[in-house]
């Protein structure tokens, strides 16, 4: 009876300590997402002007589309509504990514002015607050409805064959992609620990992830680039594999299965990552 009732007692403690470190997380996005709107509409000449940037960006490229399939009838086995489709999951896992992306940036400044300090004596999760320390929901919605509508307009939705199961698992393989996506950006920013700097080393991923993993399809690489692109630097889940997905083209199962594991793996290595760093960070200031 003793150690029923052992067990029962530290059962309830788990549960009563996993319920406070929910609330503190959700305080936390509240918080963020309260403290970043004010930021981000106290200057409307900066919202007008990102608002115009994104919608010149859409454009140029659905030019840039019809131009190339004014000559061609596929490209990498993608009809001209197929690759609109593709660019319009490409768009939303970007916005979608920027949300927390600014975090990233702020972490760097961080370690190089001692803020972190602050921080690591506070009774919060240090690797949550950091990463959603800041939330762009108004800017991403801002920026990103115009150029979204823009494509959903010029495409011809019923001439793809879509399924229900195959956009809902699509849906579920582009948001792994962003955790993935996400995980690579955060491991670019953390030789700060070591080195003093790193925001090149943040740009160079920044880049390598959005011109290789949206700008051209799953099909459109030899198996050898979609064994590592989707593997050893898995850039290609969250476009790539959530459109070629949605549009029938691959197994759904076995891609939702592969980014689960990819997923997994990834967020092991950023907790593992994490601790190293502020491993390398408390030695060095004290």
């Amino acid at each position: 009876m003793h150690i029923i009732s052992g067990l029962i007692q530290l059962k309830d403690m788990k549960l009563s300590e996993f319920k406070e470190s929910l609330l503190d997380r959700l305080v936390i996005l509240k918080a963020s997402i309260v403290y970043t709107f004010q930021q981000e509409t106290a200057y409307w000449t900066n919202n007008w002007a990102n608002i115009l940037s994104t919608t010149f960006y859409t454009i140029s490229m659905l030019i840039f589309i019809d131009v190339i399939y004014a000559n061609v009838d596929s490209v990498a086995g993608y009809m001209r509504n197929e690759m609109l489709l593709f660019l319009f999951v490409g768009q939303i896992s970007y916005y979608s990514s920027w949300l927390i992306h600014s975090n990233l940036r702020e972490l760097i400044e961080d370690v190089n002015r001692g803020n972190l300090d602050l921080l690591l004596v506070k009774p919060t999760p240090s690797l949550f607050y950091v990463t959603f320390k800041k939330i762009k929901l108004f800017s991403i919605l801002r920026d990103s409805i115009p150029p979204m509508m823009a494509i959903a307009i010029v495409t011809n939705w019923s001439s793809l064959n879509l399924s229900f199961v195959n956009v809902f698992i699509g849906l579920v393989i582009a948001c792994l992609g962003l955790i993935v996506a996400h995980v690579i950006h955060f491991l670019s920013t953390l030789p700060v620990f070591w080195l003093g700097e790193s925001t090149a080393i943040l740009e160079l991923s920044e880049h390598f992830e959005y011109n290789v993993g949206k700008i051209i399809p799953l099909e459109g690489y030899g198996f050898n680039f979609q064994l590592v692109f989707s593997t050893l630097i898995p850039v290609l889940i969250s476009t790539g594999f959530a459109s070629s997905v949605m549009l029938g083209k691959s197994n759904p199962l076995l891609l939702l299965i592969w980014s689960l594991i990819i997923t997994a793996v990834f967020l092991f290595v950023r907790g593992v990552s994490w601790k190293k760093a502020l491993k390398a960070y408390t030695s060095a200031s004290s």
